[in-house]
């Protein structure tokens, strides 16, 4: 859907838990350059479950999952907050994309977008 919304499940291994991101362990999750919002309570160390963000419908786009530890977070929460903006600004250009997926694509498009054409 463009309007986003859509789970999306990436099955692998070795994922860090969510709550490891006070540690300075997280993971970003994007589709394209759209980032995919990671649902806590779907995941786990062998699957990541994402809600895809809005975005204008095209072809076909990368889903990239891309791990993310900074030492430097460790007792300090903005070290998390830095690493995070430079993770999201990294993955713009996909360059962080972990390996063994190289074909994963999700492709917006109208045809699952929900509209309204009468109300009464």
């Amino acid at each position: 859907s463009a309007a986003g919304g859509t789970l999306v499940a990436i099955d692998g291994g070795g994922f860090w838990d969510l709550r490891d991101a006070e540690l300075g362990k997280f993971q970003v999750v994007h589709v394209g350059t759209v980032p995919c919002t990671i649902l806590e309570e779907a995941s786990s160390f062998e699957r990541i479950v994402c809600e895809t963000g809005p975005s204008r419908p095209g072809p076909p786009l990368r889903v990239c999952v891309t791990m993310v530890s900074t030492a430097a977070s460790l007792g300090d929460s903005s070290g998390t907050v830095e690493a995070e903006a430079e993770a999201e600004a990294e993955v713009g250009g996909q360059s962080g994309c972990l390996r063994g997926c190289e074909d994963c694509e999700f492709q917006y498009t109208e045809e699952e977008t929900p509209f309204v054409t009468w109300l009464s």
